[in-house]
């Protein structure tokens, strides 16, 4: 399922295989730009990678788990520019790409709606792709279910039906803070893994960091949601695919959005497949 050393998953469903990576946050650079950090475009590094990851699985069809995008509401310049590309390009090596919409993906219709006609590449451009039509083979959907997997970005409530047993999500760019005996400081991106409660008006207290609640308080939790709630379905957080867009440290913050504080039992693994650990004792 999870692909070692990279921010992807890849699934098997009715013998059809799809590969999931989330938060691209293409368009990130023009805003570092602004504040003066000079960076070239990501597209045609984003596209290579993306490219080395369908020849590792095998994959023929694309899940991009939201914030696809970097602005929130509107489009910018890059964006216009560089997201039409983007899905053009890899139009023509997947038989199907649903874009799973993120609360970064404001008029993201109108780019899948250029990439889906494109006819008319910028002249910087010209060697990452040609000319195509696609027919209409990139959607976009406030979330995806194949299977008993339930895809969404995790910035909105979700009701899963029974038959879903995971729940996969991104939204909070997941990383873990290392600090060594010296003092320095590592942040190292990592998948958390844990179950869902859909029931549970207290799920917050067990996602949340080391520190806050004590243990006794938590086992009394633990007990109590054991007995009387419902959380069959586990949740799986994916870190995010643009090492720029930022991390949410998962031994320091609370997680974040509606699903992800409903997690119990949350354990963090590094992209090499160290198991870390439970959240709350990190």
């Amino acid at each position: 399922m999870f692909i070692t050393n990279e921010p992807a998953m890849f699934i098997d469903v009715k013998k059809a295989r799809y590969l999931l990576i989330g938060d691209l946050h293409l368009g990130i650079t023009s805003e570092l730009r602004r504040k003066g950090i000079t960076m070239q475009s990501q597209v045609s590094s984003f596209v290579s990678r993306i490219k080395t990851l369908k020849k590792k699985t095998k994959a023929a069809n694309l899940i991009l788990i939201g914030d696809v995008k970097h602005k929130p509401q509107g489009i910018s310049w890059q964006e216009e520019r560089e997201i039409p590309l983007f899905l053009a390009e890899l139009s023509k090596i997947f038989r199907k790409i649903i874009i799973v919409k993120g609360n970064h993906d404001g008029n993201i219709e109108k780019l899948v709606k250029l990439a889906n006609n494109y006819s008319d590449l910028q002249n910087n451009y010209n060697k990452i792709a040609k000319a195509v039509s696609h027919d209409n083979k990139i959607k976009v959907r406030k979330s995806f279910v194949i299977g008993e997997y339930f895809i969404t970005h995790g910035h909105r409530k979700i009701k899963p039906s029974k038959k879903i047993k995971i729940v996969v999500m991104a939204h909070n760019q997941p990383a873990i803070m290392l600090r060594d005996r010296s003092g320095a400081t590592y942040v190292l991106p990592c998948w958390v893994r844990g179950m869902y409660n859909i029931n549970s008006k207290t799920a917050k207290a067990v996602s949340c960091c080391k520190g806050k609640y004590n243990i006794s308080f938590l086992d009394k939790i633990n007990d109590f949601r054991r007995k009387s709630f419902c959380y069959d379905k586990e949740l799986i957080i994916i870190p995010a695919f643009n090492p720029l867009s930022g991390h949410m440290i998962v031994n320091i913050d609370e997680l974040l959005g509606p699903i992800a504080k409903k997690m119990i039992n949350g354990r963090v693994y590094l992209l090499d497949g160290t198991d870390m650990g439970s959240i709350i004792d990190l």
